[in-house]
């Protein structure tokens, strides 16, 4: 009688998958791992011999010796040609071929502005009249420095008419309605 246990048909393709792999692990550690040995004659004839030069796998080859009567002559250093402090410079690109200049041409003058013309004066202030509730607004020409005052509807120096008079600005327009514009404090 067996002192194993009955195992299952899942529970033995367990089993056997473990031990192929098993298996595996091993030969793949003795491949790598196996001394290496010269199955064939060496070149000479002898089994076993060894080729110069040529070392088995495994084995590291012996450094060379360090001859040190080679490092006291220094090279000769006439012959070189190169300068480690210019290593690395790109050449200077060369000029791009000249090309003729067209013609100048002169731009074209600025368009004529169409309608009147721009009104020049600068709000410099805005006053409330107790108990009318009106606003007077005082205008300021920059060019002759000269000061107007106006209420809503009135005509400033018989060319602009005061349209609207609000808390920080004015709207005026030429006498005929045209080029409106409005106003800012001290604008």
């Amino acid at each position: 009688m067996s002192a194993l246990p009955r195992l299952g048909s899942s529970e033995r393709s367990r089993v056997i998958r473990l031990g192929a792999l098993l298996l595996v692990l091993a030969l793949a550690l003795a491949y790598r791992y196996w001394p290496a040995t010269e199955s064939g004659p060496a070149s000479d004839g002898t089994p076993g011999a060894r080729t110069p030069g040529v070392e088995p796998p495994g084995i590291l080859p012996l450094p060379q010796d360090v001859r040190l009567r080679a490092l006291d002559s220094p090279p000769d250093l006439a012959d070189t040609t190169r300068n480690p402090f210019t290593f690395g410079v790109r050449p200077a690109p060369s000029p791009p071929p000249e090309t003729p200049m067209p013609p100048r041409m002169d731009p074209p003058p600025p368009p004529r502005p169409q309608g009147p013309p721009q009104i020049a004066l600068r709000l410099m202030g805005v006053t409330v009249i107790p108990g009318d509730g009106r606003s007077l607004v005082t205008l300021k020409e920059p060019s002759t420095n000269g000061l107007y005052q106006a209420f809503e509807g009135d005509i400033v120096d018989g060319r602009f008419r005061v349209v609207r008079v609000g808390l920080q600005s004015v709207v005026l327009s030429y006498l005929d309605g045209s080029g409106t514009r409005t106003i800012p404090l001290g604008g």
